[in-house]
């Protein structure tokens, strides 16, 4: 299909890197891709929380692509990524923007707006905000 340009191994899960040290190889040059979620690294860079699966300030999926691409979004990724010692160049394949904005409509209608009492598992500026809607 490609020719031989492109050559693909399925390899088991921690085989040449562990799961948590898969931005740190590529920064490295240890590996040389992985494809990863931004939200992962949330704990050391928070604003890539905006890119993940948080409400991203009433921007659906498709939004949030269209800002990376076309908005200036992909060289504030680059920025932060840089932040925090990361020498990657970051392709986003799709966005999940939206995922929890549509949970707090949906729980809103069924909780009130306090939410006390909602489980949900999320990662990344979600946890905070949910975290936060619970202490209301």
């Amino acid at each position: 299909m490609t020719g031989g340009d492109l050559r693909i191994e399925v390899l088991p899960a921690g085989s040449v890197v562990p799961a948590f040290g898969l931005l740190d190889a590529v920064s490295k040059a240890r590996s040389t891709a992985d494809t990863a979620c931004s939200f992962y690294h949330y704990g050391s860079q928070n604003a890539l929380a905006l890119w993940g699966s948080s409400p991203a300030y009433a921007m659906d999926a498709n939004m949030l692509l269209s800002w990376h691409k076309y908005g200036g979004g992909k060289e504030l990724l680059n920025k932060l990524y840089a932040s925090i010692g990361a020498n990657v160049r970051v392709l986003p394949l799709r966005a999940d923007a939206d995922a929890a904005a549509r949970l707090v409509q949906e729980a809103d209608h069924q909780a009130g707006p306090t939410s006390k009492g909602m489980k949900y598992r999320t990662v990344g500026i979600s946890i905070d905000l949910f975290n936060g809607m619970a202490q209301r």
